[in-house]
């Protein structure tokens, strides 16, 4: 019996284990790519959740911003603008959690802007920064229907403080309260020098702000 042989010459075999080269390099090689691809994928992503994610965070602070900024002129225009009702009694009182007072406010009447008196308070609601204003006859009336409009829903809380000069200082002494039926009665004859508002609005984080207001008329002046 004959025994066949197989001969491969040299260029045939050369040809042969290069094909088998290139194709375990081809597999090797498409396996590189995909972890390659897979990195740079991920990579992109969390450069993408990152670049939204701050995004979120810078327009949450923006939008807290213009909250406090909006409240806070409000609140300023208001006090700076108050005045006393008589020698003997200038209805403004206030403690931590609110304050109530006599002033001048804008309105647009009739293609036109007109001043009028009214009475003004500012307090939280449950979440809410509510403000109270009667204009005109109702401004002394305690029993009038209107109702407080709300300045914000995500105010977290406020907190006002009075400040006053005892004679020969300058520097201000803060209160929590003013005016108030068990306080000092000098406090209902005089307005305070200032009012210190301390507001927080709360998104997902709380963000802090304080100003204090300066009245045009206050004395504040202790004994």
């Amino acid at each position: 019996m004959t025994k066949k042989t197989n001969i491969v010459f040299p260029a045939e075999k050369e040809s042969f284990v290069k094909k088998k080269i290139l194709a375990g390099f081809t597999l090797l090689e498409a396996l590189i790519a995909s972890l390659i691809f897979l990195v740079i994928m991920m990579t992109i992503y969390s450069s993408f959740h990152a670049g939204i994610f701050g995004y979120k965070n810078i327009e949450e602070i923006v939008d807290a911003y213009q909250s406090a900024r909006q409240i806070l002129e409000r609140i300023n225009l208001d006090v700076r603008n108050s005045f006393a009702f008589s020698e003997e009694q200038t209805k403004f009182s206030g403690n931590a959690d609110g304050v109530n007072f006599l002033t001048i406010v804008d309105t647009y009447d009739l293609d036109m802007f007109a001043q009028h008196y009214a009475f003004v308070g500012y307090q939280i609601e449950g979440n809410k920064l509510t403000r109270i204003c009667r204009k005109g006859k109702e401004s002394l009336n305690n029993n009038s229907q209107i109702q407080s409009e709300e300045l914000a829903l995500n105010a977290g809380t406020i907190v006002f403080s009075y400040g006053s000069r005892s004679d020969g200082q300058e520097d201000l002494k803060w209160k929590d309260t003013w005016g108030s039926a068990d306080g000092p009665s000098e406090e209902q004859k005089i307005l305070p020098v200032a009012v210190k508002v301390k507001l927080a609005i709360k998104n997902r984080a709380e963000y802090g702000f304080e100003r204090t207001i300066f009245l045009s008329q206050g004395t504040g002046s202790l004994e």
